[in-house]
């Protein structure tokens, strides 16, 4: 089981059920330019051929493959309690349905932080898949130019209603990956991206495995309290 990371925003945009897609820059192996133009003929089964000199070729492949079940790393923390907050639980100001088992998020803070003493936030990158608590099935991968993005596929990567959807899209990207790598992933530049397609997945307590958010009955979710299977 693979991570992959997401900012606070689109932690709430999938927990919301706004958000079913994201970009991710392809990682061109170094001395290779990546808005270099590919013939789009050379691009099969989602592997990117680059060309270098003299007919150097070397292969990009997308890290993530359909079926593949990942695991989401957000930012979070350990209260004084030993109770797992994570950022993307908090909207107002307040906690929000605290659990009976131990672990909360800090997602759910929309603007305001909690003020609870001795709440140290860990960054995403460092939380093990044990605390995770959304999990995501791919369901779809293409590779393409990051500016062929259309306002149906802006609207999944989560950003709700706008009235010009793929221009919102465009601000986010560059807020995001504008100054990446020497600005090379800016919007403006039109890298290539891997665009993966994802469905919401959460752990069943009732068999161990993780099944889609709408499969989870209020049962399973009571009597969760504890899973070591992943």
């Amino acid at each position: 089981m693979k991570p992959i990371l997401f900012s606070k925003p689109m932690i709430q945009a999938i927990l919301d059920g706004r958000k079913s897609q994201t970009r991710r820059v392809v990682k061109i192996p170094d001395g290779y330019d990546c808005t270099a133009d590919i013939n789009p003929c050379l691009v099969q089964d989602n592997i990117i051929p680059f060309i270098g000199e003299p007919n150097n070729i070397k292969y990009a492949y997308p890290r993530y493959q359909v079926g593949d079940i990942l695991y989401v790393r957000e930012t979070w923390a350990i209260t004084p309690d030993s109770l797992c907050l994570y950022r993307g639980n908090y909207r107002d100001g307040t906690f929000k349905d605290i659990p009976s088992e131990t672990l909360i998020y800090r997602a759910d803070f929309i603007n305001d932080e909690p003020t609870t003493p001795n709440i140290k936030w860990k960054p995403n990158i460092h939380m093990k898949k044990e605390a995770s608590r959304i999990f995501l099935k791919v369901t779809d991968v293409r590779v393409e130019r990051l500016q062929n993005i259309s306002d149906y596929d802006a609207i999944k990567e989560g950003l709700g209603a706008h009235l010009r959807p793929r221009e919102a899209f465009v601000d986010l990207w560059d807020s995001i990956n504008a100054k990446r790598n020497t600005g090379i992933y800016a919007w403006k530049h039109n890298p290539w991206v891997w665009v993966y397609s994802f469905e919401h997945y959460e752990k069943s307590c009732a068999d161990g495995y993780i099944v889609p958010v709408k499969a989870v009955t209020t049962w399973q979710k009571k009597k969760c309290n504890s899973l070591s299977m992943l």
